[in-house]
């Protein structure tokens, strides 16, 4: 493998690397902007050529060759000498990802870098940045050529190589090239933890060449170095200006000069490169410039010492965010607890689950959500476990389904809705409610309404005078207006039912641990339900049987709501016959007794069948302080005996914490 050139960093800026390089195996800066060394410049200024120099790494040099998509090169400690390439996809349906990433494919692990160049030509192909061959070029990508190279002796940093900067589209170039060339190069400008390196060609004008823009767009300049080029290439008149323009530009990390390779120079080694530019130096225009601030080995000191400043300031952020992750863990392992063993101590450890189960679902029975909200302040808590708030939801969805739809038959312009007191106005409900009842409605117009009625009459016929009708009509009337309650209200009880289920099912996991939530829920939670339904079905046949006995009441509304529906049809009664005029006088009352039992209905519905047989005490039947008090030994194990997967968990995570703090140390120190 070749040697990467010294200097790079200093000891203190390794210790630092290498700390923050443990955090991806604590699961922590994952996505932290890691400090990177980030190479610009406009196209053809030398760029990729200043990034070989520094890291030791060949890339393609010949007459209109440029760097085509962003090359990281991310270098690591590690006993294990390898170098890797992968192509990390940034989503460019145009590019042929596919094919490229199969291209690499033999090139995974490589022995050395000395084939670089050849891979990135095919690369280029494959991507269809250049015609076969080596052709002429057709655009640029997002996609990035990751260089991963560890070793014992590598130091750890990040360099990155981006295409450069251009302002004219050339001929057979993509119609976005120069913005998708200027967003790659932001992108990574942008990272307030990148150190930006702004190649600067001595042939051109200072001022006109684009990092200065790009860097002044990002507010850049305080953590940007300038690196001359082609300084070779110009008159010594026109070197002395050039590096006078560069001082005079603001880089925060001050400026550097460096010869590059000549274009006669590609097969050259890197240290017969060193030596021509040594030569260079030396030469007697140098004289008066300090030296530190010439040639490659300073460039790379000079470098390190920007590197580790850098860091430092960024050590503080580090530090908090790994704190942050610890905290992470804290909580994690108090949801967890700790290892259980002792018969004793497993009692004692379900009964403090019991007891804050019971209190958070106490409170969210009755409407208190601020413990809940304790456990996470960023946000409420689940809806899930905001218990009140969903039943008293539910329970107005069905007091308007039936005060709105919970009528079997529909009469279409038997009653003038503008004159009657009964029909209530609509309020909050749910389309799967409203769908629920009207799908079991039948409407019958106003002809279609009386010729019911009246053979309903007819029916029940009794030794009554013809202009009166038996109390058995009413009830009849009654029965056949109500028949869908029983289904409707089956249908709540049981979505309330649901979502009792539910809210359980989420409260155990926010008082144990998922694994013993489960167990819980198993055991407990799903058997108290169904001794629930059970209780809760024979509560729903005794409020149906209640509501089904022949019609009695004592409401004073009665009599009003019964004149009420007589006014609203009074034309109607003045070309009705005497059968219709009876039938529907017996109507109005059984619709008058209907809306009177309606809202009974749905208080003992709501009160006795949910609040009595389903909900008293359920909490205290799934798990309180006595239930476990008074279990089994062996039930208590079921529940309690955390599997492997918790152990492994707890111990992974107990180590994880350990490793953070030796981190903050590091990074501390």
């Amino acid at each position: 493998m070749a040697s990467i050139p010294e200097g790079l960093q200093n000891s203190r800026s390794e210790e630092i690397m290498n700390a923050i390089d443990c955090l991806r195996h604590l699961g922590v800066g994952k996505k932290m902007n890691i400090t990177q060394v980030v190479v610009i410049g406009d196209q053809s200024s030398g760029k990729s050529s200043v990034l070989e120099a520094i890291a030791g790494i060949r890339f393609p040099q010949s007459i209109g060759t440029c760097t085509l998509f962003p090359t990281e090169i991310i270098m690591r400690r590690d006993k294990r000498e390898k170098i890797s390439l992968s192509l990390v996809s940034h989503g460019a349906p145009a590019d042929n990802i596919s094919l490229a990433q199969k291209s690499l494919e033999k090139h995974k692990n490589l022995k050395d870098l000395e084939q670089l160049p050849e891979i990135i030509g095919k690369l280029n192909q494959a991507l269809g940045l250049v015609g076969g061959s080596g052709g002429p070029k057709k655009g640029f990508s997002k996609h990035t050529l990751r260089i991963e190279i560890t070793g014992p002796d590598k130091p750890q940093l990040t360099l990155v190589d981006l295409p450069g900067l251009i302002s004219y589209q050339g001929r057979g170039g993509k119609k976005d090239d120069v913005q998708l060339v200027q967003d790659i190069a932001s992108s990574y400008v942008q990272n307030p933890r990148a150190i930006i390196l702004a190649v600067i060609s001595g042939n051109n004008d200072v001022q006109n060449q684009r990092p200065m823009a790009l860097i002044d767009d990002h507010n850049a300049f305080k953590r940007a170095l300038g690196v001359v080029t082609k300084l070779d290439a110009v008159e010594e008149s026109r070197a002395s200006l050039c590096i006078t323009e560069v001082q005079g530009m603001g880089f925060g990390l001050g400026w550097h000069a460096v010869r590059n390779r000549a274009t006669d120079e590609a097969d050259i080694t890197l240290a017969d490169r060193d030596d021509r530019e040594a030569e260079f130096f030396g030469g007697e225009q140098w004289n008066e410039t300090d030296e530190d601030f010439l040639g490659i080995a300073n460039l790379r000191t000079r470098l390190a010492s920007a590197l580790h400043n850098h860091l430092a300031r960024e050590v503080p952020i580090i530090v908090d965010e790994i704190n942050a992750k610890i905290t992470d863990l804290d909580r994690i392992l108090a949801r967890i607890g700790p290892p259980v063993h002792a018969a004793k101590e497993k009692q004692i450890h379900l009964i403090d689950i019991s007891f804050e189960f019971i209190k958070l679902a106490t409170d969210a029975l009755n409407g208190r959500y601020d413990d809940l909200k304790q456990r996470d302040a960023s946000k409420m808590p689940d809806k899930a476990l905001r218990l009140r708030a969903s039943l008293e939801e539910h329970n107005m969805y069905f007091a308007s389904q039936l005060r709105h739809y919970g009528a079997a038959f529909v009469f279409e312009q038997l009653w003038d809705a503008s004159k009657t007191e009964v029909i209530p106005y609509e309020a909050g409900i749910s389309e799967q409610y409203r769908n629920d009842a009207q799908a079991m409605q039948k409407t019958l117009t106003r002809d279609e309404a009386i010729i019911w009625a009246v053979e309903a009459l007819r029916n029940s016929r009794g030794r009554e005078l013809a202009t009166s009708y038996s109390p058995g009509l009413v009830k009849d009337l009654y029965e056949r207006l109500s028949k869908n309650w029983a289904m409707l209200a089956a249908k709540h009880v049981q979505k309330i039912d649901d979502l009792c289920k539910v809210f359980f099912e989420h409260l155990l996991k926010t008082v144990a641990t998922e694994d013993i939530a489960q167990k819980i829920t198993n055991h407990q939670v799903y058997p108290a339900l169904r001794q629930r339904r059970e209780r809760w079905n024979k509560g729903l046949e005794r409020v149906m049987r209640i509501v089904t006995e022949p019609p009695n009441t004592q409401d004073p509304n009665f009599d009003k709501m019964q004149e009420s529906l007589r006014r609203s049809r009074c034309d109607l009664f003045r070309r009705a016959s005497t059968d219709e005029m009876t039938a529907l006088g017996a109507l109005d009352a059984a619709m008058a007794y209907y809306n009177i039992q309606l809202n009974s209905f749905v208080e003992s519905v709501t009160k006795e069948v949910i609040g009595d047989c389903l909900l008293r005490d359920i909490a205290e039947e799934i798990l309180s302080p006595k239930s476990v008090i008074r279990m089994s030994s062996e039930l208590i194990n079921k529940l309690v005996d955390e599997d492997d997967g918790v152990t492994k968990k707890r111990a992974r995570l107990l180590k994880h914490k350990e490793e953070a703090a030796v981190v903050v140390k590091q990074l501390q120190g």
